[in-house]
C-alpha cells in the first residue's frame, strides 16, 4: 500500500501543478477578472520552476521540488506520438521518527510527465508511471470565480509483474474561485479511491492565477484515508510553497 501510494504523490504533486476546457460554468462577482488558465498553465510546464515548500500536519520536514522546463519529444509508449516532455526531481528533508506514510511518500521520488503538446493534458504512460489517462479535457483559456470542471480520470496500474494490476482510480477536477481585483485562485482536487471504490486520499492544491496569465503555487492539503495511513485514521498532510 505505502509503495503505491508513494508513487501517486510523486505524480500528483506534477499533475496538480501542469495538468488540470471545460466549460467554465457559474459566475463570480462583477469585480473578478477574466484570465486564461490554458496560458498560464502552459507557461507553468514550459518554463520549469524550482518549488520549496514547509510540511506540516501528519508529516513534518521540508520539500523542494525541481520542475524542469519542458521539451517537445515523443512519449515512448507510442513513439509515433509527439509530447511535451517534463522531468520533475525533489528533494525531501523529514524531522525524526516520522510516520511510515512519511518515510514513503517524502523519498526523494524523480519521474517525467507526457504532455499533448497542444491541448496540454496528460498522456497515459502504462510502461513508465503506470498512469492510464481518459477523458482529458484542455484546461480553458477564459475563467473566472465559479468556473469549475474535470481535468481527467486515470488508473494507476502495478507494472512490475507479467500482467498490469490495477491499484487505484483518480478523478481530478478543479475550480477558480475569487482573489483580489486582478487576480483569481485555481483549485485543484486530485481524489484516488481503490478498486473497490474505497477512498485512499484527497490532495488539493491552490493555485494563483495573476493577472499576466502565469500560476503561482500557494499550498496544498493531502486529506490521507485510515486505510493510506494504515490504520492511524484519516490524517491531514500540509505542504505551504514560498510565493
Amino acid at each position: 500500500m505505502f509503495h503505491n501510494f508513494k508513487k501517486y504523490f510523486g505524480l500528483a504533486t506534477l499533475l496538480s501543478v501542469t495538468t488540470i476546457t471545460l466549460f467554465a460554468c457559474g459566475g463570480g462577482s462583477s469585480s473578478s477578472p477574466t484570465l486564461n488558465l490554458f496560458a498560464a498553465y502552459k507557461t507553468f510546464a514550459e518554463e520549469g520552476y524550482f518549488l520549496p515548500g514547509v510540511i506540516s500536519g501528519y508529516c513534518q520536514g521540508t520539500r523542494a521540488q525541481t520542475f524542469q522546463p519542458g521539451v517537445l519529444g515523443v512519449n515512448p509508449n507510442t513513439p509515433s506520438v509527439p509530447a511535451f516532455i517534463q522531468s520533475v526531481s525533489e528533494t525531501d528533508v523529514l524531522a525524526s521518527n516520522q510516520p511510515q506514510l512519511c518515510q514513503t511518500f517524502y523519498s526523494n521520488p524523480a519521474f517525467t510527465v507526457y504532455f499533448d503538446p497542444d491541448a496540454f493534458t496528460p498522456q497515459s504512460d502504462l510502461s513508465g508511471s503506470g498512469y492510464v489517462y481518459a477523458n482529458q479535457v484542455a484546461l480553458p483559456t477564459s475563467v473566472t470565480a465559479g468556473s469549475k470542471g474535470t481535468y481527467y480520470t486515470s488508473q494507476k496500474f502495478n507494472t512490475t509483474g507479467a500482467n498490469p494490476v490495477l491499484v487505484f482510480n483518480t478523478v481530478n477536477t478543479w475550480e477558480v474561485k475569487a482573489d483580489t481585483a486582478t487576480t483569481l485562485l485555481y483549485i485543484t482536487t486530485n481524489t484516488a479511491t481503490t478498486p473497490s471504490d474505497q477512498l485512499l486520499y484527497k490532495s488539493i492544491t491552490t493555485y494563483r492565477i495573476n493577472a499576466n496569465n502565469t500560476l503561482t503555487d500557494l499550498r496544498k492539503n493531502i486529506q490521507a484515508s485510515n486505510i493510506a495511513t494504515g490504520g492511524n485514521g484519516d490524517q491531514n498532510i500540509y505542504e505551504t510553497y514560498e510565493e
